[in-house]
């Protein structure tokens, strides 16, 4: 998998999962919370399998 597409595709599950968790926490459907926490355990996968170095924030120096 090419480097710019892993990183694309992790911020992309991610922020579909976190959709997914406010959504099913929101109308308080379980499916939907479920799909979005196994997205969001997918999207981490994909992070540790290619070695992603992706950050959330950058370090204050």
């Amino acid at each position: 998998m090419n480097y710019k597409i892993g990183v694309v595709l992790f911020y992309l599950l991610n922020l579909f999962s976190a959709t997914l968790l406010v959504v099913g926490g929101e109308f308080r459907d379980l499916i939907l919370f479920f799909i979005g926490v196994c997205l969001l355990a997918s999207a981490f996968l994909i992070k540790y399998e290619f070695k992603l170095d992706v950050f959330f924030w950058e370090k204050v120096k």
